[in-house]
């Protein structure tokens, strides 16, 4: 994989400047196709440069009654949608992106309600359905990724189950605008809309009280899905030897729920990789006057040499298991005072076996994040939910919904990166039964020649001998006329076989009887196909 000097830029493709207002105004643009043979289609107008001929009329056709935005059929509705978008490099004249820079590239589907943003969870490779994002500083979609890169986790054969944001491949794909001069060339990004999927389980589960009080305990301590909630913590834990609040939340979940350090419990080792990358310091509290937010506190201890001090530092994961005791004492005395820090505190320090009036834990706004992420992985596989009997769709119709396009790359020092595009046009998606988006469908019926030469092979049903045996008593030859006893016969039960087009044509025949009887008798048949109240 080649490093980029540059970084890549996302945005619509070439074609759709000079396209429709609605599709050129998006980062990337959606193309109908109503065959089946539509990726051999796109990828074929991409090649001969006649996307630029592309009509967007459909978006503006298929806004159905109603609804303001374009209404995107189900592949049910013999509809199909490829998403395009171009990558270029972020340098003076916008190049092509090389396509053997790109790591991978895909696009996720999102929903708009009530001006939040809800993602299409998934939990272990199983559907969790939309949920708000908790932590918005994390752009990887792909937890178990973004893990990998961090180091929190190690590198799996065969690699774990998906967890994070449904994602969905595009591919890169090399054309040449013939029409501009010079020829200038483009990388489109391109891939097959997928409008489908159900969860398990139903997203309802999400108001149970005892889900929602163990997310509560996540949130800290950046505040209920607020940027400006950080601003208001100080980022410490434990300050001079006395825990805070944020710090006092962490010990109860690392000792009381999880059990950090027991060593037979393998679902801590994402964790305990994390809490060895935070260290905690150890300061002379004589020096109390200098900035302790500053990033290069530690260093301006050592460059005062001049200066009797005390400096080291040690592991988070470490001092756990050096003063679990000091820990485990300060937990039940925090426990015994109701929640009141300051009497914990109090009490600690005139315990013989405390924690350090020098200690000092800090954690940064990107670690609080990388913990909160952690921590809500771990306490997921605690709750055991239950799944609902139905799995419930994916898409509702009266919803919102709407793409983003993302792209991995590599920077100049060989670290992956991601970039994410605009957003796309906001679009509806309609109901399997919805009659607006139905296409007429043709079925051809057999003629009476054909029905005269016997039966056609469709689907076949076989009685159980409970059942057969029952069947037999009302009719003994309507199985085999004739031919075989009940006794003798060895085959278990019967066999049916049943020929569609002649069940539908049975079918029309009985109905059309019954309803010629019910009219005959009642004579409302004709007021209920006009929708007319029958007149008194």
């Amino acid at each position: 994989m080649k490093k980029q000097k540059y970084s890549p830029l996302l945005k619509s493709p070439y074609y759709a400047q000079t396209s429709q207002a609605d599709a050129s105004e998006s980062g990337a643009v959606l193309h109908r196709y109503l065959d089946d043979q539509f990726m051999a289609r796109f990828t074929q107008q991409a090649q001969n440069n006649q996307l630029q001929s592309e009509s967007f009329n459909w978006i503006v056709e298929d806004r159905f009654e109603k609804h303001n935005h374009p209404t995107l059929r189900l592949p049910i509705h013999r509809t199909f949608y490829v998403l395009c978008c171009e990558a270029v490099c972020n340098a003076p004249g916008q190049p092509a992106l090389d396509a053997t820079r790109i790591d991978s590239a895909g696009f996720v589907i999102r929903q708009k309600n009530a001006g939040e943003e809800y993602h299409w969870m998934v939990r272990d490779g199983i559907d969790k359905g939309w949920e708000l994002k908790a932590n918005s500083s994390i752009e990887e979609p792909d937890e178990n990724r973004y893990l990998l890169n961090k180091g929190y986790i190690q590198a799996r054969s065969p690699e774990p189950a998906y967890s994070g944001e449904q994602t969905y491949p595009l591919s890169a794909l090399p054309v040449q605008d013939t029409s501009s001069k010079p020829v200038k060339k483009h990388n489109l990004l391109y891939g097959f809309m997928s409008l489908g999927g159900q969860s398990y389980p139903s997203a309802k589960s999400v108001n149970q009280p005892a889900l929602k009080n163990v997310l509560s305990e996540l949130i800290w301590p950046l505040g209920e899905f607020e940027k400006s909630a950080w601003n208001e913590h100080s980022g410490h834990f434990i300050k001079s030897g006395k825990i805070e609040q944020a710090g006092a939340e962490l010990f109860s979940i690392l000792f009381e729920r999880f059990h950090i350090l027991d060593i037979e419990n393998t679902d801590n080792a994402e964790l305990i990789r994390f809490l060895d990358t935070i260290q905690v310091q150890y300061f002379d509290t004589r020096w109390s006057f200098l900035d302790e937010h500053n990033p290069m506190f530690s260093q301006v201890f050592y460059q005062m040499d001049n200066f009797q001090y005390i400096n080291r530092t040690q592991s988070l994961i470490q001092f756990l298991k050096e003063n679990t005791s000091a820990i485990e004492n300060w937990l039940m005395k925090y426990h015994k005072a109701d929640g009141n820090l300051n009497e914990a505190n109090t009490e600690n320090k005139k315990a013989e076996n405390n924690i350090d009036e020098n200690l000092h834990l800090i954690l940064s706004e990107d670690q609080a994040a990388d913990l909160r992420l952690l921590i809500a992985r771990r306490s997921l596989q605690t709750i055991e939910l239950a799944l609902s009997d139905l799995p419930e769709p994916r898409y509702q119709r009266e919803a919102l919904y709407f793409v983003k396009t993302f792209l991995r790359y590599r920077d100049e020092k060989g670290c992956e990166k991601i970039i994410w595009g605009e957003s796309s046009l906001e679009f509806h998606v309609a109901a399997p039964f919805d009659p607006q988006a139905s296409r007429p469908h043709l079925i051809q019926m057999p003629g009476l020649e054909d029905i005269k030469r016997g039966l056609a092979n469709g689907a076949a049903m076989r009685l159980p001998k409970s059942l057969a045996d029952v069947v037999e008593k009302i009719k003994p030859d309507l199985g085999d006329p004739g031919e075989r006893d009940q006794n003798n016969r060895n085959d278990g039960g019967w066999i049916y076989v049943f020929s569609i087009p002649i069940l539908t044509i049975c079918a029309m025949i009985l109905l059309m009887i019954v309803v010629s009887l019910l009219n005959f008798i009642f004579r409302w048949i004709p007021w209920v196909i006009q929708r007319i109240p029958v007149p008194k």
